[in-house]
């Protein structure tokens, strides 16, 4: 009888393991929300499209294909996230960054983010900007 007990308890503990490490942790939940209201998502698909067309890259349908990514990796992007946050943010900070972004300003800026990410991104290349940053490049290099 005690041997049945044992392997119930045995069984029941390694089944019940993976489950318990799937569920955010407070913080990671509140990660989560953090990454919502800043449309970080939107912002890195942002800047992948535009990092992959920029680098020649052909692809049949870039949007679907970036998202996809997006897709796969998010739960350990967010979880991942949440670990380098917690070295600068107590969970009381990131409830009020949050706050902040859920006010109109805030969602404003969440808003228009991807778009002002692609447009920096874009004056980055022009000549007035990429010059000087090549020639500080190859002073490096030598």
């Amino acid at each position: 009888m005690k041997k049945l007990v044992f392997l119930f308890v045995l069984v029941l503990g390694l089944t019940m393991t993976p489950m318990a490490g799937a569920q955010q942790t407070e913080y990671e939940k509140c990660v989560s929300e953090y990454l919502a209201v800043t449309n970080t998502k939107a912002t890195v698909v942002t800047t992948l499209m535009q990092t992959y067309t920029s680098m020649g890259m052909q692809v049949k349908d870039m949007n679907g294909m970036v998202n996809e990514m997006m897709d796969a990796i998010w739960p350990d992007y967010t979880e991942e996230m949440a670990k380098i946050m917690s070295e600068y943010y107590s969970i009381e900070e990131l409830n009020e960054i949050i706050k902040f972004y859920k006010s109109p300003v805030g969602k404003k800026f969440a808003e228009y983010s991807p778009e002002v990410t692609q447009k920096v991104s874009k004056i980055m290349m022009q000549p007035k900007f990429l010059t000087p940053m090549q020639n500080v490049i190859m002073k490096y290099m030598k």
